[in-house]
């Protein structure tokens, strides 16, 4: 009967030290039962952009998000100074590092595509073992894409080859959608589109990378009705010279008329004014056809100023109007001061502002942008614009146009000096 009680008792005692034999053996080194085991994906820790540790342990993470490539920094710091510690770290992207001493405490990690990754820290002194996380969320920079056309002005049907170019992003970029302004669309890097209709049109490219990032990009293609000959430095000279013959003549004859009347010998006797060949429009409608409001004289020239490369004579028939629009989008954009490569433009850099300043329809303004920039006292660019969701196209002066800003603001002053 003993031997019978002496094995219904040793059974349960040796299978019990066999249970405690197994989960000592399992415990990895440096910890002991019921203590935590090292590694960062501990149950009683929840990785988070703000560390979380145990034990009394501290861990610093800066920065914690980014776009890509984002280099991140770590810092542990243990309860009581220790000898030397043993730090494992693991960054959440397949890599590790390892190593005895409290200088493996700081570590530096460069992130380089965009994910969540969840960073773990472990520190192990004999038996005592500290474990800290964080998350790091690496983001995408932006998509920026541009637009290379062949040609960006002719008569119809006007054929346009265009090419995409993009930076930013994953660096791979998977789809390139097309709008071409007319009803049309297309796809891919490279695109032929004809244009079988005379308007103006606004190429519109949107480009997707390999993590759904998106970027846009535009130009506008101008189609001229057929038949007119093309636009070329010869034909600009020969329909011009004409008129600026005739406004040489008639500035001579305004010089001449001050002259006179300003010597003693021809100078009137008093009386009530008569109606003086040096009057000033002073209403819009003089300019152009908007409504009529009150203006000041050194926007509206007593006469038609005479041509030159600087001041944009229109390549089409050339009209007075023109002239005047082109240059009072010059005074204004001069106003607008200079614009740096990484400056947000202003309102009044766009097509839109430029056209609410001057007073002019948006094809008499688009028309005298144009014209403006084909003789080099404008240039074009596509920005950022305050208060705007995306890119729009502005417009700077170029040397030649501040140079040409400030010839027009001294003459104006002269004139209203007279």
């Amino acid at each position: 009967m003993n031997g019978r009680l002496a094995r219904r008792v040793g059974l349960p005692i040796l299978a019990a030290g066999l249970i405690a034999l197994l989960i000592f053996a399992s415990a990895p080194p440096g910890s002991t039962p019921g203590s935590p085991a090292p590694g960062w994906l501990s149950p009683t820790l929840s990785p988070s952009p703000v560390p979380t540790c145990s034990g009394g342990a501290s861990l610093a993470a800066a920065p914690t998000s980014g776009p890509s490539p984002l280099l991140s920094s770590f810092a542990a710091t243990l309860p009581t100074p220790m000898v030397a510690p043993r730090f494992s770290w693991q960054f959440g992207d397949g890599t590790f590092w390892n190593g005895t001493g409290l200088q493996y405490g700081s570590v530096s990690h460069l992130y380089e595509r965009p994910g969540h990754f969840q960073v773990g820290m472990t520190a192990t002194v004999g038996s005592l073992s500290y474990l800290c996380s964080v998350n790091i969320t690496v983001g995408s920079q932006s998509v920026v894409p541009s637009i290379r056309a062949s040609i960006l002005t002719g008569p119809v049907p006007l054929s346009v080859d265009l090419s995409a170019t993009a930076v930013g992003g994953s660096g791979t970029y998977k789809r390139f959608n097309w709008s071409f302004g007319d009803g049309s669309f297309g796809t891919g890097v490279d695109v032929a589109h004809t244009f079988r209709t005379a308007g103006d049109f606004e190429v519109l490219l949107n480009v997707t990378d390999s993590n759904g990032s998106t970027g846009e990009a535009s130009l506008e293609i101008s189609a001229t009705p057929s038949g007119g000959s093309p636009i070329t430095p010869l034909r600009i000279l020969t329909e011009a010279a004409p008129w600026v013959l005739s406004s040489l003549a008639i500035s001579l004859a305004i010089v001449l008329v001050i002259v006179l009347r300003r010597s003693p010998r021809n100078r009137a006797p008093p009386g009530p004014p008569s109606a003086s060949l040096l009057s000033e429009p002073t209403k819009q409608s003089d300019i152009d056809e908007g409504p009529s409001k009150e203006v000041s004289p050194m926007l509206a020239p007593a006469a038609p100023v005479s041509p030159s490369p600087e001041l944009g004579v229109p390549r089409s028939s050339p009209s007075t109007e023109v002239i005047r629009v082109s240059q009072r989008i010059v005074l204004h954009l001069a106003a607008q001061g200079a614009l740096r490569p990484d400056d947000v433009a202003r309102v009044g850099f766009s097509q839109a502002g430029i056209q609410a300043a001057v007073g002019v329809s948006r094809s008499s303004a688009s028309n005298a942008l144009r014209r403006l920039e084909s003789s080099g006292i404008l240039q074009s660019e596509v920005r950022h614009v305050e208060g705007g969701t995306r890119r729009l196209r502005v417009y700077i002066l170029t040397d030649r146009g501040w140079t040409l800003s400030r010839e027009l603001r001294s003459r104006l002053s002269s004139r209203a000096a007279i």
